[in-house]
């Protein structure tokens, strides 16, 4: 597949079995970075989608990268901090300790339908993708915050806020776009019978429970068409999220 020397988002797989530094054109950087295999994946945008093929090639050479997807558009600021948003949990973390971009235990295929559906939302619906997406590349694929033994959302706050949009007309394509698997299969029903059987929350349904939370309290405040805010709180923070329905919580 060779890509086209326009702006898009693409996702790209390896072949190789044996592992290689993220940084193997980098002799100097090479040890100090992890390694990747088949196994990994990852999604990006790039200015110049032709560039970065061959920046790929360079590093893991050219028979052990395979392009899986691309889309040229010029919304691929916006298309990777949702996609970011979506796959947080898959990340891999630096021998730093910091989220790296590389993706483990999701398969390329399952982030092209990620990356695809993302793509088709904000072509058909520009007018969804908020302002602060044309300034700032990665804030909303920031990583979850590290919660400790801190609780910043109980179950049954989750289940409320699922229970009002529900019952507001919220679609479970509109939930699911809010849910972490890729697979697409949330319900109501079944994010209602988690929570309910769920005392310690892991941090993904932490932040998917943290959404919940937000888009019911901003339609309660603004009554804003359900699909408007579950874009946006698609492309907030995290943290901010998290941080939100944690107060929420309190009061």
């Amino acid at each position: 597949m060779q890509m086209p020397a326009l702006s898009g988002v693409y996702v790209v797989e390896l072949l190789n079995e044996q592992p290689i530094s993220v940084n193997a054109d980098r002799p100097s950087r090479a040890e100090r970075c992890i390694r990747v295999t088949r196994e990994n994946c990852k999604y990006g945008r790039a200015v110049n989608l032709a560039r970065r093929q061959q920046d790929y090639f360079k590093t893991f050479g050219s028979a052990n990268v395979r392009f899986h997807y691309f889309a040229v558009t010029e919304h691929y600021v916006a298309v990777e901090a949702v996609v970011g948003a979506r796959l947080a949990p898959y990340r891999l973390f630096g021998l730093t300790g910091r989220p790296n971009e590389w993706l483990a235990g999701i398969s390329a295929e399952e982030v092209e339908a990620i990356v695809r559906l993302a793509v088709e939302s904000l072509e058909t619906r520009p007018e969804a993708i908020p302002k602060a997406a044309s300034r700032t590349v990665s804030r909303a694929s920031t990583p979850l915050p590290r919660l400790g033994s801190t609780t910043a959302i109980t179950p049954s706050r989750a289940i409320e806020a699922a229970t009002y949009l529900r019952n507001h007309g919220m679609s479970v394509e509109l939930l699911r776009d809010l849910h972490h698997s890729p697979r697409r299969d949330e319900t109501f029903g079944r994010m209602v019978a988690y929570f309910t059987r769920t005392a310690s929350l892991r941090k993904e349904n932490v932040l998917y429970g943290s959404r919940l939370v937000w888009i019911a309290e901003e339609h309660r405040r603004t009554n804003r068409p359900l699909s408007d805010l579950v874009m946006e709180a698609l492309q907030r923070p995290p943290s901010r999220l998290v941080e939100y329905a944690h107060l929420r919580t309190l009061g």
